[in-house]
């Protein structure tokens, strides 16, 4: 009879015996997590008020507008390290936490740039300037007040621009990640996606609904066998073997070497020190995937249309188009390109592989915010 009365009360029954540790703080022990606060939360209750809105809607986005999103999306290809190809706004309803952050923070800027009104447009970048600082693994102090400002400023425009039906709670959430970053370090630390991961790999293991342990010990050490003797051994695809003189530079197809005179192989892939794979234009695999960008320093881009094998010095060069580029958006991981040239470069000097996004007439660079929520497969 007891236990039923118990049952039947609500409200708080007990102090929870967690509150008696001296070392737990029941607000800074749960960090929210931003895969469900912000990409599954925010992210897509934005998306939603644009697809669903009407025309007496101060935000009213019409249907050749997301005609036209979608046409950009389906366009757009993303390199290997991105899980997910982006997919039509159709099927918003079925996006995965990975395809929102993708555009959130990548896809969308250059698109609702010319899809949004100014104001409404502003509103957006708010959210992704606060964002993209809370999850860098570099961020400092300065940047967290910036963060605050831009998130605080969001939370309150929220109300004025979209109106009260959509200040949810996860949109209030956004103004204490500053505070909880700075006590506990960059949000993304505390993402769900590699749980949920290893939780829909343990599941796959599952073939049967008898001895279900057995199975999922049974596959995983099968496969952490195949892992320890499979060697990767690919240090590029031949394409073809000539000699590559400076003086035949005028022509199409042909780039100055940094040698006078030396046989030269190229590849469509090679390895490079750090035992990444970098790949280049005339990789059959980059038809679908662009992974052929990549960082040189601050200011400019590099997109390899091949490698070149030197024997002679036994270098390994990239051959293609550099860029110049300046910030775009005021995002500090975003870029515009400003110019382009071809030009060889030796892979040692290519950092970390961005993304190129082609809207129009204008080519944007981006670079990842971490190493953490993109990630091959």
């Amino acid at each position: 009879m007891s236990r039923y009365n118990i049952i039947q009360n609500f409200g708080v029954r007990e102090t929870s015996p967690f509150l008696m540790l001296h070392y737990f703080d029941p607000i800074l022990g749960f960090p929210p997590c931003v895969m469900h606060a912000c990409y599954l939360g925010v992210c897509r209750t934005m998306m939603e008020a644009w697809v669903q809105s009407r025309q007496s809607d101060p935000f009213y986005v019409s249907s050749r507008q997301l005609q036209n999103i979608d046409r950009y999306l389906t366009s757009i290809k993303p390199p290997f390290r991105v899980s997910r190809k982006p997919r039509p706004l159709k099927f918003l309803a079925w996006y995965k936490a990975h395809e929102l952050c993708m555009w959130l923070f990548y896809y969308s800027p250059p698109i609702l740039f010319h899809v949004l009104k100014g104001e409404y447009f502003l509103h957006w970048l708010r959210l992704l300037k606060g964002l993209s600082q809370v999850l860098r693994t570099d961020t400092n102090e300065g940047n967290l007040q910036l963060a605050a400002g831009n998130l605080n400023q969001f939370w309150k425009d929220t109300y004025n621009l979209y109106g009260k039906k959509y200040c949810h709670f996860n949109f209030h959430l956004l103004t204490h990640l500053p505070y909880l970053t700075q006590h506990l370090g960059p949000m993304y630390m505390f993402l769900m996606a590699p749980f949920e991961t290893y939780n829909m790999r343990l599941k796959s293991f599952i073939s049967s609904s008898q001895h279900i342990g057995e199975q999922i010990a049974k596959r995983y050490l099968r496969d952490l066998l195949c892992k320890s003797i499979y060697s990767v051994n690919d240090s590029g695809e031949a394409l073809s073997d000539y000699t590559w003189h400076s003086q035949k530079t005028g022509k199409p197809g042909w780039y100055k070497c940094p040698l006078d005179s030396c046989a030269v192989q190229y590849f469509g892939r090679v390895m490079h020190i750090s035992g990444k794979r970098y790949y280049s234009l005339c990789n059959t695999k980059c038809k679908s995937r662009n992974s052929c960008c990549f960082s040189l320093n601050g200011e400019q881009m590099f997109e390899a249309q091949y490698f070149a094998r030197v024997p002679c010095n036994g270098n390994t060069y990239a051959i293609g188009n550099i860029f110049n580029v300046t910030p775009a958006f005021g995002l500090w991981y975003y870029y515009e390109a400003t110019s382009e040239n071809h030009s060889v470069c030796n892979i040692a000097d290519l950092e970390e592989i961005i993304i190129k996004l082609n809207y129009g007439d204008k080519i944007y660079f981006s670079k990842f915010i971490n190493s953490v929520e993109c990630y091959n497969e």
